[in-house]
């Protein structure tokens, strides 16, 4: 059984982000000593996207290992999704119990470090979702997929600039954090609905709207 498993107020409510985990579990349910090394950007290019470009699975392939630019590996969800709903203090406070023991800690405790592993994970998620407008997708909800990918892209790295944020870093200021994430705000409940009913929909966008407050805590 294939399982898509959501949690945390469905921020991440965008059914072709879970293509890659349908499709090696599909493979390895038919076949799994010959399909435990299947190209999967491949066969997401070939069967799922239909990309005549080639492109949209190695972006998604690429995407889903974003969180591994941050240096800090997490025992649940990662550290670009926790930087939305936790403070940089708060992760701390809680490191042995979140965060790999190691380097993993090492990291989020050291500022510049951190710093350059944020910077680092901002300019990986804009490479490689870059090719997303090159892409030839044959299916009928093409532009849709586009949509969702580059909302999915601006999550990590709004994510990643709150971190440095609360850093002191020039990457932003509150006044285009909070632009960003009005973007965020408007083009969720969009991407929800397009695919699925109502139902929690209020509830996930009152948590998205909360990010807010830190924006407004004080001037930018």
């Amino acid at each position: 059984m294939n399982w898509d498993w959501g949690d945390t107020w469905g921020w991440r409510r965008c059914l072709p982000v879970s293509y890659l985990g349908f499709a090696y579990g599909a493979a390895l349910s038919w076949a799994y000593a010959e399909n435990r090394e299947l190209n999967l950007p491949l066969a997401l290019d070939s069967f799922v996207f239909e990309d005549r470009k080639a492109l949209m699975g190695q972006l998604v392939y690429d995407l889903g290992n974003a969180y591994q630019e941050t240096g800090v590996i997490q025992n649940v969800a990662s550290l670009l999704y926790s930087l939305h709903i936790y403070s940089l203090d708060n992760l701390r406070e809680r490191a042995s119990l979140l965060f790999h023991a190691g380097e993993s800690q090492k990291t989020l405790f050291d500022d510049d470090q951190l710093r350059a592993k944020l910077h680092a994970s901002l300019e990986y998620i804009a490479d490689c979702s870059a090719p997303i407008k090159q892409a030839r997708m044959g299916v009928s909800d093409a532009e849709l997929i586009k949509r969702e990918f580059k909302h999915m892209a601006l999550l990590p790295q709004h994510g990643a600039r709150r971190g440095l944020l609360q850093m002191s870093d020039p990457a932003g200021t509150r006044q285009s954090m909070r632009d960003e994430l009005a973007l965020i705000e408007a083009e969720f409940p969009l991407l929800w609905l397009a695919r699925s009913r109502p139902g929690g929909m209020v509830d996930s966008q009152r948590q998205l709207s909360e990010m807010r407050l830190h924006y407004e805590s004080a001037e930018s």
